[in-house]
């Protein structure tokens, strides 16, 4: 047997048992008071949700979003950027439909198109403040203002000093 040699580390079983296990019980509360206000018999819901087994695991996100997205995908405006639309970002509920949503943003109907189209901005890792860049490179903060530019083929940031 090959040791693993990921990054994490071991759980032993009792705790994973133990998640589980308070997971298992917590979803059949939930369907019994689904069915309770609904006013509908639990068995048949309790029973469809154990034909499945529903297990948790870990996902550590990084920095390669190919790999698996696990943030809302839904376009929204967020308080820290109320001028412009972005991807929510919150952590998706379920992933098993294709749907990448929070519960927040899971039925929500898609965003009704503007008559003009908004620049498409990605996010810049920054540390001093939330930045975002548009396609023709130039940077905005969360007030849509103009801060800087940025160089995509070097990954260079050159910020605007304004003189008073």
């Amino acid at each position: 047997m090959e040791p693993f040699t990921g990054l994490g580390a071991a759980v032993p079983s009792i705790i994973w048992e133990t998640l589980e296990n308070a997971l298992e019980v917590n979803m059949l509360r939930l369907a019994k008071d689904i069915a309770k206000t609904l006013g509908q018999p639990h068995a048949p819901l309790v029973e469809a949700l154990r034909s499945q087994k529903v297990r948790p695991y870990i996902f550590e996100e990084s920095d390669d979003t190919r790999e698996q997205n696990m943030r809302c995908q839904y376009i929204c405006q967020r308080p820290d950027t109320p001028l412009f639309l972005t991807a929510c970002g919150q952590a998706v509920l379920w992933n098993a439909t294709g749907v990448c949503r929070c519960p927040e943003h899971l039925y929500a109907q898609p965003p009704k198109p503007t008559a003009h189209v908004l620049p498409v901005l990605k996010q810049l890792d920054y540390e001093e403040e939330p930045l975002w860049v548009a396609d023709d490179g130039t940077c905005y903060d969360a007030s849509y203002e103009a801060k800087g530019y940025y160089h995509t083929a070097s990954a260079k940031l050159v910020l605007f000093e304004l003189l008073s």
